[in-house]
């Protein structure tokens, strides 16, 4: 009988594969590096660069290439009545035409702002992953290499023990990820993308 596989969590989260994150260059589309400046500060400050084309640049207000939500929110200029509007990008859009209920129309700048929520880029720009394949109509990814061991070490474990907080990056993970019955496959994506 071989011996189960055993993959221990000691606490690790997203943000400890922050420090070197592997992106799609805007400019090429080649491997570009995003560098976080300072590993020990919470800041979010980091820079980004290709050696293929040698884009460069740090994060700014006007660095982000994600996806971005822009908002208006103001009252009509002429009956006061309350304009709420959510837009999707893209973020070169300066101004919205609006038209009140009352009639009135008018341009009105946006506050756009960035998203998030998207997991298959990085936090510090938007950029699209490097790492990340698409199996059982979702999106598998990872910041960098260690991340893709470790995701490989929760997958192929047998037995997984958390040492710690208890919402780490193992527990936190797509339930079709840790499926035993999706080992096999989410093994070979895992291996397919670590070899772009």
């Amino acid at each position: 009988m071989s011996e189960k596989k055993r993959f221990i969590d000691k606490g690790t989260f997203y943000w400890h594969f922050w420090d070197k994150i592997s992106v799609k260059c805007p400019t090429c589309s080649n491997q570009a590096l995003v560098l976080k400046e300072n590993l020990e500060a919470r800041m979010y400050s980091a820079r980004v660069s290709c050696i293929h084309c040698g884009y460069n640049d740090s994060t700014s207000s006007t660095s982000w290439k994600g996806a971005v939500i822009g908002h208006i929110n103001r009252p009509c200029p002429y009956c006061g009545r309350l304009i709420k509007k959510q837009l999707n990008g893209p973020k070169y859009l300066k101004f919205a035409h609006i038209k009140c209920t009352c009639g009135l129309e008018f341009d009105e700048p946006i506050d756009w702002e960035p998203v998030y929520d998207n997991k298959a880029s990085d936090p510090f720009f938007g950029l699209p992953l490097w790492f990340s394949g698409y199996i059982f109509g979702n999106e598998l990814w990872a910041y960098n290499s260690e991340h893709l061991k470790f995701l490989k070490s929760v997958v192929e474990a047998d037995l997984r023990e958390i040492q710690g907080p208890k919402r780490t990056l193992s527990v936190s993970l797509p339930k079709w990820i840790l499926a035993r019955n999706n080992r096999k496959e989410i093994l070979k994506m895992i291996e397919k993308i670590s070899k772009l």
